[in-house]
């Protein structure tokens, strides 16, 4: 499950990893730092009229009631 997730100052921190792995990698191969990629996103964020979006991958594991039951038994 994914959820859209408007950027804001509050969350621009989950984005600064990402934008170094995808713009250091082929192909473009270029040097962002952690600073130059922060100061990037804090300026376009902060463009009039900017609206950014991303996307976080929710993931939810199920736990079968039996396995419940088998880790309940050995406690």
């Amino acid at each position: 499950m994914t959820e859209m997730v408007p950027l804001t100052s509050e969350n621009l921190e989950l984005c600064i990893e990402l934008y170094m792995n995808v713009f250091n990698s082929e192909p473009w191969n270029e040097r962002w730092t952690y600073e130059t990629a922060k100061e990037r996103l804090s300026d376009l964020l902060h463009t009039p009229k900017f609206l950014g979006f991303f996307f976080i991958l929710i993931t939810i594991q199920l736990v079968s009631l039996l396995e419940i039951v088998r880790y309940l038994i050995k406690v």
